[in-house]
């Protein structure tokens, strides 16, 4: 099951300060993330993000505040992404049948937003780009998605797979990209 750019969405899970600042290597999971919703960006493959009660705790951190469109952000209170019913509604109107996820907290919103996401979509969870505040529960989560049908992947992977040749015609900006990223 390889990844199509044709085919792919990209959801940023509840990348806010308040919830990155206690989160375990929280540079990291920025650092990939970026990288992954940069190149999403160059591809024109469709991205969406999601906050967690940002009336209380603020909205996308500020590394990511030029990657989004208001009409690409969506406010929720449940910790799953399909608890907001207008965002899954606009999902699946997207069209696309692979979702990718990366953000915050693995054990909780990643982990419950792609359980839901797997009764409609393939899901691929970029793990280079999602974090927790303690390692046992990021990586008991993992190992729940893994073992539920859920692909687990880094962005390195689902960005080659995106251009699947040197010959796709964004490669040297790809390239250009993920050179930068360190």
């Amino acid at each position: 099951m390889l990844l199509n750019q044709n085919e792919s969405a990209v959801i940023a899970v509840d990348l806010q300060s308040k919830f990155l600042a206690p989160i375990l290597d929280r540079e990291r999971v920025m650092n990939r993330g970026l990288l992954l919703t940069n190149a999403a960006k160059v591809l024109n493959i469709p991205q969406v993000a999601t906050l967690q009660y940002s009336s209380r705790m603020g909205g996308l951190d500020a590394q990511l505040a030029d990657c989004y469109q208001s009409h690409q952000i969506y406010d929720k209170m449940s910790f799953s992404i399909c608890g907001n019913s207008t965002c899954l509604s606009d999902i699946k109107k997207l069209g696309k049948k692979q979702i990718v996820l990366w953000g915050i907290e693995t054990p909780i919103c990643v982990c419950q937003s792609a359980l839901d996401l797997l009764t409609d979509f393939e899901v691929y969870v970029a793990v280079d780009a999602v974090g927790a505040r303690n390692q046992m529960d990021h990586v008991i989560a993992l190992d729940r998605m893994k073992t539920s049908g859920i692909t687990l992947t880094c962005v390195d992977s689902i960005i080659y797979e995106w251009l699947r040749s040197a010959e796709h015609i964004m490669f040297k900006n790809i390239l250009q990209l993920v050179k930068n990223s360190g």
